[in-house]
């Protein structure tokens, strides 16, 4: 993906979802040569804050993947249930925010 269209976020998973014990987060972006703050926050389905981490991205791939233990910020394992996590990028000047549904067994 070209530099020039700003910022950009495409191809999010989350695989497995369904996830028992842990899933993997990952997404491409088009700010190669950009340092990124990248946060990953996830959501009960009353719209709870349970958590809110920093995702680390090399800075000359546009490719992030980030593995979860499936844990909350106490180090306590979720539930089973409905949860939806949010993908922040922000790159100095913009904010692109991706958010979606994710299923705990």
């Amino acid at each position: 993906m070209p530099d020039t269209a700003g910022l950009l976020i495409n191809k999010v998973n989350n695989f497995p979802n369904p996830f028992n014990n842990a899933t993997t987060f990952s997404f491409e972006h088009n700010q190669l040569d950009n340092i990124l703050n990248i946060n990953l926050s996830l959501y009960d389905n009353n719209g709870l804050l349970l958590f809110t981490r920093p995702l680390s991205a090399q800075y000359n791939a546009n490719r992030v993947v980030s593995y979860w233990d499936g844990t909350n910020a106490n180090g306590g394992l979720l539930n089973p249930g409905v949860y939806y996590y949010k993908i922040t990028l922000f790159n100095g000047k913009e904010t692109k925010v991706l958010a979606n549904k994710l299923v705990k067994f």
